[in-house]
Formats: C-alpha cells, structure tokens, sequence
C-alpha cells in the first residue's frame, strides 16, 4: 500500500516537472518571438527613416490638405429652401453643383493612382517585412 503511494507521488511529480518544463519553454519562445518582433520594428523604422518614408507621409498630408480646400472651395451650398421647386428645376439645380465629367474622370483617376500607389508600396513593404524574417531566421 505504502509502496503505491510512493509510485503515485513520483508519477505526480515527474508529471508536474514535465509540465513546468514545458511552460518555461514555451515561455521562452513567446520571449524570443517578442524580442525578434521588436527588433524587425525597430529595424523597419530606422530603414524608413533612411529612405526618407516619413518625408512621403508629410508630403501626401500636405496633398491631402490641398485636395481638402479646393472641395471646399468648390462647395456650393444649397439653395434656401423657402419656396418648393419643381422636379426638373431640382435636377438641374443639382447637376449645376456637380464638376464637369471630365473634371470627375480627373479626379477618379488621380485617385486610383494613389490607391494603386499605396498598394505598390504596401507590396514593398511586405517584402522587405519578408526579408527580414527571413534573414533573422537565416541567422539564428
């Protein structure tokens, strides 16, 4: 009976030793995998810095505040509401508020080249993100 006993509490704690064991390593690796994440952040920020990435940021605020005022300057307030108009006068009033459709088919292009210009650069940035897992993997 003793004898049981002291197989069942060696078996108990050969158990809790192994699992002990396997949560400092999974610990550890959790810790290796934060340390090597914060190294690609830090590495990507000073790469960002030395290719002037932070330059592009102001520049499109910049274009994006330009673009800001020149809606607002295009702006037509509505007409006072004080007498109901006909159907057709409120089509015509609205279609005189909207640009041009060559203006529209300028800004919907400019537009798409900047979505497309982010996605290029996204694309980019996923690569050299890329690169340096995988030369940090190469290297441990």
């Amino acid at each position: 009976m003793q004898r049981a006993k002291e197989r069942q509490k060696q078996h108990l704690r050969f158990e809790l030793t192994t699992q002990k064991r396997k949560q400092l390593k999974s610990e550890a690796k959790r810790e290796r995998a934060r340390r090597e994440v914060e190294a690609c952040i830090d590495e990507f920020h000073s790469t960002l810095d030395r290719i002037g990435g932070a330059k592009n940021d102001s520049g499109d605020q910049q274009q994006q505040q330009q673009q800001q005022q020149q809606q607002q300057q295009q702006f037509v307030p509505h007409p006072p509401a004080e007498d109901k108009m006909a159907p057709e006068q409120h089509l015509r009033s609205l279609e005189k508020r909207l640009p041009s459709q060559g203006k529209q088919a300028r800004q919907a292009k400019q537009q798409l080249e900047r979505i497309k210009g982010k996605a290029d650069k996204d694309r980019q940035a996923r690569k050299e993100r890329e690169r340096r897992r995988r030369k940090v993997i190469a290297d441990q």
